[in-house]
């Protein structure tokens, strides 16, 4: 959870009211600067099955995130990864050419999306599809571990 605006209590109803009951909700508030914590923690005190986690986990290793818009078309489009170098350079001050970048996913989507951006990919088998199917998607490069994506740099 973080920062997700006006429809959170309304996504929140909508959960905890559906009629499937047997679930756990877990909020994760990664440290967001509106009053959403506060939210989380009233609903896990009324609804026993919603669980809170306050932690930061992102929020010092990801500078942008970005999905698809009218104007951003889904993956394999690169114009979300285009989106995301034009950001990037304006959030840093400076230029961020594409050889300075590297495509890292888990699927043949992501391997496609790096193809049509011109970066390099790295596929990492731990994610949605496995080693196996990566290989004969074309993958070049896969790492089976986090930090595996440092000896690849």
């Amino acid at each position: 959870v973080y920062n997700p605006g006006k429809y959170f209590r309304k996504c929140l109803e909508s959960i905890t009211n559906q009629t499937y009951k047997n679930l756990e909700i877990i909020l994760v508030d990664d440290g967001s600067p509106d009053n959403c914590p506060t939210i989380c923690d009233e609903y896990a005190a009324k609804d026993r099955r919603v669980k809170v986690i306050h932690q930061k986990f992102f929020s010092n290793c990801i500078d942008l995130a970005i999905g698809e818009t009218p104007s951003i078309r889904r993956k394999p489009s690169p114009d979300m990864v285009n989106e995301a170098i034009h950001q990037l350079s304006l959030l840093h001050n400076r230029t961020i050419n594409l050889s300075d970048c590297i495509y890292i996913g888990d699927s043949e989507v992501d391997i496609q999306t790096a193809q049509n951006a011109s970066l390099p990919c790295i596929s990492v088998s731990w994610g949605f599809r496995d080693k196996d199917y990566l290989i004969q998607q074309g993958a070049g490069i896969i790492i089976d571990y986090p930090s595996d994506i440092f000896e690849k740099l």
